[in-house]
This record gives structure tokens, sequence and C-alpha cells, in this order.
């Protein structure tokens, strides 16, 4: 506004300001409860659908999977009638707390009302990756939740919808999982029920063997084969490459296929992973003390394991725990490994060839192939993939790619070996070609550490 003097001539503005900073709270703490439960603090149905609507649209462009986890507290009505709806209440809080500590960081979890809690899984590339959240929230209730001075076991039962396979829309997809809840309340309880009836059983499957996973290396079900590798040259078994099985106490010897994507998918890969590299490196001590020879061992690493920043630490301290000798330690990855993080990749690499490893490129020809990764970091040995040895020597196209992955190694000063050998006509090949190592059925197949002196000489 303006004032203006005697003379007409504008002597000064004024204006009028309000604070409704007061107002813009009020408006958020109405807009903050219209939209959370106000016992847990978590979403409400209300919120709830609108998420779920917007991860099911994110679903759609990007062709993923968003899973709908609805859980039902078991026998919530008798705490209620037995402690008090206060205790009750009090219960549900620390539930939720539990809940949300144990949810991806980007999964949505609201309260949908009275003992109901729904979980959005979104992102997901199939329906079999549930499996690994479900057996996570088993985990979070092993131990009992503790409410004025009580221990209380909690178990949910619960139901789940897949998007898109389940519902298209928000409120579809909840009401299926809602309706395959209450069939895991009528079938007992304390389980997980899919909407989609196929699913149940696979999941189930797997959820039993994931769950089992996770004590199998307490009780010592893992055990280490070896398959020997033998010099070309001399014919002589030089090394081995260390690979898990699992003596299921019930199925015996459970296929490595089955179950080492679980660990993968849980994470447990990176503890089993770690026990496989310290195992292989005490069985070749006592090999190397019982038969005078130290064979070379290649141990696998995953993905996980390569990238979990504690790698090198850990091969250290594993090598002076055992006394076994780093240049006898080979460690294998895949391409794909590498080229994820180039400038991440030659920092390891380089640590571990100061320490004296030797690292391989497992299933060489296979991945992306680039040869710029090559000559880039220090590598030692290349493994040409069985899919090429298999043609062996009838194949024309195989023997020029098997010839060209010899030849480029040895320019870059790298050592090959061959897997998958299974007939003395790819041996002899492999030979005349200059491969330097071989490992296959026909030299052996994976056996434990006492079969390994057992393994002949190649013939010449």
């Amino acid at each position: 506004m303006s004032h203006r003097d005697q003379n007409g001539n504008i002597a000064y503005f004024s204006t009028i300001a309000r604070n409704i900073s007061e107002r813009k709270q009020f408006e958020a703490e109405l807009q903050h409860q219209a939209t959370h439960d106000v016992l847990t603090g978590l979403a409400n149905r209300v919120l709830l659908a609108e998420q779920l609507q917007t991860e099911m649209n994110r679903s759609q462009r990007r062709n993923s999977v968003t899973a709908v986890v609805f859980l039902d507290m078991d026998n919530f009505k008798r705490v209620n009638d037995s402690l008090g709806h206060g205790i009750g209440d009090q219960l549900l809080q620390q539930v939720s707390v539990r809940l949300g500590r144990h949810i991806r960081p980007n999964d949505i979890l609201a309260r949908y009302g009275g003992d109901e809690f729904v979980i959005v899984a979104s992102d997901l590339e199939n329906a079999d990756a549930i499996t690994a959240i479900l057996d996570k929230l088993n985990r979070a209730f092993e131990h009992p939740v503790h409410v004025a001075r009580q221990d209380i076991f909690v178990s949910f039962s619960a139901g789940i919808a897949v998007y898109p396979d389940d519902g298209g829309d928000a409120d579809t997809l909840l009401r299926n999982a809602d309706s395959a809840m209450y069939q895991s309340k009528a079938d007992g309880g304390r389980a997980f029920r899919f909407y989609a009836p196929a699913m149940n059983e696979r999941q189930q499957r797997l959820l039993a063997m994931e769950s089992e996973l996770h004590r199998a290396l307490v009780r010592n079900e893992f055990v280490v084969y070896y398959q020997p590798q033998a010099e070309l040259a001399s014919g002589q078994v030089t090394g081995a490459e260390a690979l898990i099985r699992w003596r299921h106490p019930q199925r015996g010897l459970v296929p490595p296929d089955e179950f080492i994507p679980l660990l993968e998918e849980t994470g447990l890969i990176n503890e089993v992973g770690l026990w496989v590299l310290r195992r292989a490196c005490l069985d070749m001590t006592t090999y190397t003390q019982t038969h005078g020879l130290c064979p070379r061992v290649s141990v696998n690493l995953s993905a996980r394991q390569f990238a979990s920043g504690e790698l090198v630490q850990q091969v250290a301290q594993v090598l002076e725990e055992t006394g076994f000798p780093p240049d006898r330690l080979e460690l294998e990855i895949t391409e794909q490994i590498l080229i994820s993080d180039l400038q991440a990749s030659k920092a390891i690499l380089g640590a571990l060839h100061d320490m004296g490893v030797s690292v391989a490129i497992d299933d060489f020809g296979t991945g992306y192939c680039s040869l710029a990764y090559l000559k880039r970091l220090p590598l030692h040995v290349l493994k040409v993939d069985r899919t090429f040895v298999a043609g062996l020597p009838a194949d024309h196209n195989d023997l020029a790619i098997v010839e060209a992955i010899i030849l480029l190694a040895h320019k870059l000063d790298l050592q090959v070996v061959a897997e998958g050998v299974e007939t003395l006509g790819q041996l002899e090949t492999l030979r005349s070609l200059g491969c330097d190592m071989v490992q296959g059925y026909y030299l052996g197949k994976p056996a434990p550490l006492q079969a390994l002196a057992e393994t002949g000489a190649l013939a010449h």
C-alpha cells in the first residue's frame, strides 16, 4: 500500500504480513492423520491404496513384479482377552517396528486395521523373489516380543497376490491377497498362501529349503568336493577346483543348481562363500602335509562376495589363519562381475595380485567377452567354457574359437584351462592346440578330498 505526502507524492509503502506457519503445520498434521495409523504411525489403508497403485504403474513401465503380502497376526484376540487392550496395543506397536526393520528399504508397510498389516514389495524380477522376503519375515519373529514384562511369541497367517497376474488395480490385488490370507488361516495359520494355487507348492518348497539353508552352515551340512586339474605338458594333476555340495540329512546330496541361487538371493552366499574359501585352504594344507605336494586350488567367487568391499581383507585373513601359500590359491570370477565396475575391479584385483593370489576368468567367451579388460586388469588364467569344448574335435567352429582363445591368452601371458573334457579326443585336440590345463570327467568327477590323491596322471 502506498502512502502520499501533502503534495500528493508517494512518501512510503506499507504492507501487512501474517505468519501462517502455524496454520500450515496444522494442515500438515491433519493430512498426516488422514493418511497414517494413529497407533503405529504406519500408512493406513487410504495411503496404502495410493502407494500401491503407484508401484503397480511403475511395475508396468519396468516390466517387473509387485507383490502384496497381507499379514494377519495369529491368536491376537487371546492377547487382548487375557492381557487387556492396552497390552494388545503395545504389542501392535512393537510388531510394526520389527516388521519395519525386516523389510527392504523401498518396500511399503501399512497397518490395514486391527491386527492386519500389509507389505508391498516392488521391483521384483519374478514371483520367486518373494521367497526371500517371506523367509526374512519368519526369522524376524523367531524370538518373542517383550511387552509389559512378558514374552509373547508372534506368528502370522499370510496371503500373497502378485501384479500383474492376480489383479490389475490396487483394490483387486488387496482383495485377492486378503482372500489368500484367509485360506492360510483356514489351514491352521502360521503359514502363507498365494492367491494363485499353482504357485503355493513351489513357493512352499523354496521357502522350506531356504530355512534349511540358514541352519545348514551351523549344522556342518555343507561339504567341499574337488575336481582335479592336470597339466597337459606333464600329464600330472597339479590343481583342483573347490566345489560346494550340500549333504542334506534327508535328501542326501542336493544339486548345486537347486540351492546356490537361493544362497545368492538371500545374501547367505557371502557367509557360505567365505566358509568354502577357508575350508579349501585348510583341506589343501592338510593334503600338503599328508602327500608332500601342494596343489593349486581354485575357489569360485559370487558377485556379492566380489562387491562386498571385504573380499581382500577376508582372503588375507584366511591365508594367515590357515598358513596356505598365496601363490597356490586361485579365485575364479566371471566376466560379468568384472565389467560391472572396472575401476573397482582393478583395485580389488591389484590388491589380490600384490598378495600373490591368482585370478581366473571362468566361462570365458560366454559373457561380454570384451578384450579391453584383459589388457587392463591383472589376470592370470582364462577358463574355456565347456560349451566350446563339447564339440571338439568335430565342430570346426568350436575348434576355431578354442584355438583363438588359446592364442589370445598366450599372447597376453595368460594360462588356459579347458573345462568339461570328457573324451580322449577332446583331450588330444586341446593338447595339440597348446592348451595348458584341463579338467572334466575324463580326468575325474568332483569328489571328497581323499579321492584327489587317487586321481591318476594323464596318458601321453
